[in-house]
């Protein structure tokens, strides 16, 4: 009897962290998280009430629009690069790696008031990011636009860096359309 006591109670075990395993492949963003996160470490770089969701902010926004679309991401970049002068245009891309030789590119557009998908691509490596590789240091490459790089891992913004128009190396994507240029 002790014997199939102990049976039976491994068998829960096992079943129980297996059953564990899926429900952390199928987890969902928590947005709420991510972006008090985000506008924590983003406070340095702008004018942000801590205390407050603002539902409407192209932060929430786009991050609803991600938990929608890519439930189960728990490592990846957010990078923005928003076209300023003559006029405004929200840019955002995410960055993420599903396995361990490519890195997957979505690039999303605020447009008439919407966050739309506008690109996706493979990049051929995967991409690690570190701040200092990214600061310019010769005239010819630099970046147009301003570019902030947060770096989320399960729900929590672990870094955030910002970029002013022609202080970073250029964040090219390997692309022939400029477009898809930083």
């Amino acid at each position: 009897m002790n014997k199939t006591l102990k049976l039976l109670l491994v068998s829960v075990l096992v079943c129980s962290c297996s059953n564990y395993k899926s429900l952390q492949a199928h987890r969902e963003i928590n947005v709420e998280e991510v972006y008090k996160s985000w506008n924590k470490l983003a406070k340095t770089f702008t004018e942000i009430n801590l205390n407050e969701i603002d539902k409407n902010s192209l932060r929430y926004t786009f991050l609803q629009e991600l938990q929608g679309q890519y439930r189960e991401l728990s490592d990846y970049y957010i990078i923005e690069s928003p076209i300023s002068g003559e006029f405004y245009m929200p840019r955002i891309w995410i960055m993420y790696s599903r396995n361990k030789k490519s890195t997957d590119v979505v690039k999303f557009e605020f447009l008439q008031r919407k966050w739309k998908f506008k690109d996706s691509f493979l990049l051929p490596y995967i991409f690690k990011y570190r701040y200092k590789e990214y600061i310019r240091k010769n005239e010819k490459e630099f970046n147009y636009n301003d570019v902030t790089i947060s770096h989320v891992i399960n729900d929590e913004v672990v870094s955030c860096d910002f970029f002013i128009a022609g202080s970073m190396k250029k964040f090219v994507f390997e692309l022939p359309e400029m477009s898809n240029h930083f």
